[in-house]
């Protein structure tokens, strides 16, 4: 229950009835009110509601408190000193991712680079076929032409069948070529996709980088704040010690005053005769 006061311990921290702090439950404590174990508790910021009320019984020198307010001070030092530690390693992943953001950017540039390398090769391979498609019709018009003379048809005839056996293997090849192609087309229709999946998820971890930033500024913004406030609390504990020392101080000069001064009336009444015993006194006389 580090975290907590009870309904009577917070009443008297704050100088106010257990009534009152009953009726306010449900309104502006409602915030910090809490049951555990059948028992109503409040938790330990609530203080920040009733810091006029604290100072004031601090000033009346109620060490309880300014014994409590140093410690629950310590406290909150020590959270602070926690979050900025998180803070700081939140900022070392978030480095690491945006490393490996650059990493796939880099991926990403030497795929389309290998695309550009490829697409060229495909368009070498495609005037290959249309150089071999004119050599066939030369040829043909080659044979078209020596039709007249047998001699030269049959010699050209062996190399028609030579470069025929030459055009098959080449159209093979084309077609093996064209078979690549269309296999190597696919493999980069899939690749592009791929890409444009990649520079998704890219934008969605930008996306997501820069609202851990924003977060991760708030963050500092509200412990640079806690710091501030920290240190003021810090101050007016101080001065609030101070004063109830001071107080202290004079309390105890009055009473030794007082007791002086009823030293000095004791002292006077038992020297001088009161003024019956000075009427009967001259009576009798």
């Amino acid at each position: 229950m580090e975290n907590y006061f009870t309904i009577k311990e917070f009443a008297d921290i704050v100088g106010i009835s257990t009534q009152a702090v009953y009726q306010r439950l449900d309104k502006d404590l409602k915030e910090y009110y809490t049951v555990l174990d059948g028992k109503k508790y409040l938790d330990k910021r609530v203080l920040t509601l009733f810091k006029d009320a604290i100072q004031k019984n601090e000033g009346e020198g109620n060490s309880e408190v300014s014994a409590f307010l140093k410690a629950e001070n310590e406290l909150l030092a020590k959270q602070i000193q926690e979050k900025d530690e998180l803070l700081a390693k939140h900022k070392d992943d978030l480095q690491s991712t945006l490393q490996e953001v650059e990493n796939l950017k880099q991926q990403l540039k030497d795929a389309k680079k290998e695309n550009l390398i490829k697409d060229s090769k495909i368009l070498e391979l495609n005037e290959t076929y249309n150089l071999l498609l004119e050599e066939k019709q030369s040829l043909q018009n080659t044979i078209d032409e020596n039709s007249e003379n047998l001699e030269t048809l049959k010699r050209q005839e062996n190399t028609i069948n030579q470069l025929q056996e030459n055009l098959t293997k080449a159209l093979k090849s084309t077609s093996d070529l064209e078979s690549q192609l269309l296999a190597e087309r696919e493999n980069i229709s899939q690749r592009d996709n791929q890409i444009l999946n990649k520079e998704k998820r890219l934008d969605e971890k930008e996306s997501t980088i820069q609202q851990l930033l924003n977060q991760l500024q708030q963050a500092q913004e509200h412990s640079q704040y806690m710091s501030t406030q920290l240190a003021k609390a810090n101050e007016n504990l101080s001065e609030a010690t101070f004063k109830a020392q001071e107080l202290t101080q004079n309390q105890q000069i009055l009473m030794k005053q007082q007791q002086d001064n009823q030293l000095l009336l004791t002292s006077s009444h038992n020297s001088k005769p009161s003024l019956i015993e000075k009427l009967f006194g001259s009576k009798n006389k």
